[in-house]
């Protein structure tokens, strides 16, 4: 049989311009696609299937009615492909395995009786002496199967979608009576050839109403952190710069204005770029260049170090600079490293700053020589100076979706935090 494919676009011109839709802005939100994005090119390619068997059984019809083989062939696969296509648009609406099972059994079962029970002499269609289609008894099996599950479509759409407005979810009703009506047309034989078209419809529209929910859900989470963020800024400026420390760095100050003026003059410069760094930081939740944060460390370690009473050796090993990172994330690791580990032993201590790549991530590391790190909340009212580990662990992750991580090396703390290089 000699299959044109002029009558074939001809035929189906809305039918493939609908699908050809559909897979198009599937295509074009391809980076920041639905969730179910895979499940709707298995429903283009279904529907694109079931629309050239249509077309084969048609054309058969018309110009090869004694071609009954052929035409009994693309009408059980046309029967086999209908609950799939609506077994597809269910499972965009549930994440429960189990529920996912229990979905594929009618459709399943659905084609096991074409495949079997013809041979008992149940068929699901059948052709008269003058070869014209009659229904057979499997044909309202399958229906019954269709309508099945077009009830567990709505059931389902409506769990799903029961957090939005009534005028929102009217879309699913919409979806739910064109396809219904197009079944009993076609069934009842009213009005026939237009059940690929509105399949293709619906898919267009649905696709459209769960593109406009994930873009909702998108913009409420956007909204979560950004608040979240500001929150988390809040606190950083309460923790901060801590009135301990203010009092410490004017005493060093006062001390060597009276010993070494110019150390007291670069003192004070430190203490200026420390403190302008800290509040430079609360205007704003955008990433900075590392340098200006490494600029933020040797002001508070020239203030720290201004007191020779506690010696510490100071090591720089700078690979990587080139790259951004939230403001205050390492600065105030280095006050940890210093206040909790160095400060907490006898001998002189030994801090190391190193910034390298690994196979995803630009890294900083803090390492000191005190007694080794244990996280732990603060005691109620017991004074801290310097920003809450999970402070800096939660900006981490809502800046640049990048990690902090501790590491006890047996002769001290190494703090590293990893910037993913698509954030950097």
């Amino acid at each position: 049989m000699h299959i044109d494919f002029h009558a074939f676009f001809q035929e189906n011109f809305i039918t493939i311009a609908l699908i050809l839709g559909v897979a198009i802005a599937t295509f074009s939100s391809r980076k920041s696609p639905i969730p179910a994005i895979g499940t709707i090119w298995i429903i283009i390619a279904l529907l694109t299937a079931r629309t050239f068997l249509g077309f084969v059984n048609q054309y058969a019809s018309n110009y090869y009615p004694e071609a009954t083989d052929i035409r009994y062939a693309t009408t059980v696969a046309e029967y086999m492909i209908n609950p799939f296509i609506l077994l597809m648009e269910i499972l965009m609406l549930t994440r429960d395995r189990i529920v996912k099972l229990l979905l594929w059994i009618p459709a399943v079962i659905n084609t096991l009786m074409l495949l079997i029970m013809p041979r008992f002499g149940y068929v699901p269609a059948y052709y008269a002496y003058n070869y014209q289609f009659r229904v057979g008894p499997l044909r309202y099996a399958n229906l019954y199967i269709v309508i099945f599950y077009l009830l567990c479509f709505v059931v389902f759409s409506i769990m799903y979608f029961k957090n939005y407005k009534k005028a929102d979810r009217n879309m699913i009703w919409f979806v739910f009576i064109l396809s219904a009506l197009a079944i009993f047309l076609e069934t009842e034989n009213i009005i026939t050839g237009y059940i690929n078209a509105v399949i293709a419809v619906d898919l267009l529209f649905y696709y459209m109403f769960l593109n406009m929910a994930y873009q909702t859900q998108l913009e409420e989470r956007v909204l979560k952190q950004e608040l979240e963020l500001t929150q988390t800024n809040v606190r950083l400026m309460q923790e901060q710069i801590s009135p301990h420390f203010i009092f410490n760095a004017l005493y060093i100050i006062k001390a060597l204005v009276w010993v070494d003026k110019k150390k007291a003059s670069e003192a004070i410069e430190s203490f200026s770029v420390y403190l302008r760094r800290n509040i430079d930081s609360l205007k704003s939740s955008e990433l900075i260049p590392f340098e200006i944060e490494l600029e933020h460390i040797k002001a508070f370690l020239a203030i720290e170090t201004a007191d020779e009473s506690k010696p510490i050796n100071i090591t720089y090993d700078v690979q990587e600079s080139d790259f951004r990172i939230p403001a205050l994330t390492a600065e105030p690791l280095v006050e940890n490293a210093i206040i909790h580990g160095i400060f907490k032993i006898k001998e002189p201590g030994e801090l190391k700053i190193s910034t390298y790549k690994d196979d995803s991530n630009y890294v900083v590391e803090i390492r000191d020589n005190g007694p080794g790190f244990e996280e732990r909340p603060s005691a109620p009212g017991k004074e801290r100076r310097g920003v809450g580990i999970n402070n800096v662990r939660t900006r981490m992750q809502l800046q640049c979706n990048g990690t902090l991580e501790f590491e006890n090396t047996g002769s001290g703390t190494c703090a590293r935090l990893k910037i993913p290089f698509d954030h950097a």
